[in-house]
């Protein structure tokens, strides 16, 4: 079985409920999600504001959905120390990745696949296609890469980097051009259970303790990028460049066309696709190619 994490804060909701109306929308007549909803909350006073809140908005797909509290998992393996305090007070804005990066830990022992997109996302195919296109797009190893980020991207890769050791991140200098590739929302961040549990055995090896590397976690801890260096260096993961062909591009200000392009040269496509590739342009996406848009929310 194979697992959908969406983090979600109650400021949020009717975005959640949005890509939540979709879900069931697309999917076809009596036929069941062939993976879980996992709603990765806060804390229980938010869990049950959303809980109502989709009761009400989201009847139909209430059956479909689980929660998982990232603060009541904090308290209950780590007690009321540093993580618990860093992550009540949001320290160095951590909450968002560390409220991934905890549940991707708690999940990985119960799950073949799991695939983690922010709310502000809808469907517009049927989802149930979702996890073969990403689990097929996994098993590649690429992670398709552009520059024209700027400095506060190549801060990012930085930070990413750091959880690594003097000559990983030589490596992964080289890897992504002086750290000015940025592979971040060319595709869902997808993760394997068994990649997951030797990633989290490699980072935790690299601190003092297990709580180190939760302490170490901010703002610019992107969880896929530093999962995707992790891979690059130590399994079978390559970041591609595809700077050449589209010049200052980051992933997520790729058009349409462009994406194409990419697909003719690397037979490699996305699962998603920017809302405002499709508002934008004049072309419509092909709802076989792409089963998620993502940045509704975003001009």
């Amino acid at each position: 079985m194979n697992a959908l994490l969406i983090p979600v804060h109650v400021a949020k909701i009717n975005w959640l409920v949005s890509l939540l109306n979709t879900t069931r929308e697309r999917l076809r007549e009596n036929e069941p999600l062939n993976f879980d909803i996992i709603l990765v909350v806060s804390n229980d006073g938010e869990r049950e504001i959303i809980r109502k809140s989709l009761d009400f908005f989201c009847e139909r797909m209430t059956p479909f959905i689980k929660y998982f509290n990232a603060q009541g998992y904090i308290e209950a393996k780590y007690g009321n120390g540093k993580i618990l305090e860093r992550y009540r007070r949001n320290d160095d804005k951590c909450i968002v990745n560390l409220k991934k990066f905890i549940s991707l830990y708690f999940f990985m022992n119960k799950y073949e696949y799991i695939a983690v997109i922010d709310c502000d996302c809808i469907f517009v195919s049927d989802p149930n296609i979702l996890f073969p296109k990403l689990v097929e797009n996994y098993l590649t190893g690429e992670y398709f890469s552009g520059g024209g980020g700027g400095v506060a991207f190549t801060s990012i890769m930085e930070d990413c980097a750091s959880f690594f050791g003097e000559e990983e991140v030589q490596k992964l200098k080289e890897m992504s051009s002086s750290f000015k590739l940025f592979p971040w929302f060319f595709d869902v961040p997808i993760y394997s259970s068994v990649d997951l549990k030797s990633f989290f055995n490699f980072m935790f090896s690299k601190s003092t303790d297990e709580e180190g590397f939760w302490l170490k976690l901010k703002w610019g801890s992107f969880e896929h990028i530093i999962y995707i260096f992790y891979r690059a260096l130590f399994l079978d993961g390559k970041i591609r460049d595809y700077s050449g062909m589209f010049p200052g591009k980051i992933p997520e200000h790729l058009t349409q066309s462009e994406i194409e392009k990419i697909k003719y040269i690397y037979d490699y496509s996305p699962a998603w696709l920017r809302f405002r590739a499709v508002v934008n342009e004049t072309m419509s996406p092909s709802k076989n190619d792409f089963s998620l848009l993502y940045h509704v929310d975003r001009k």
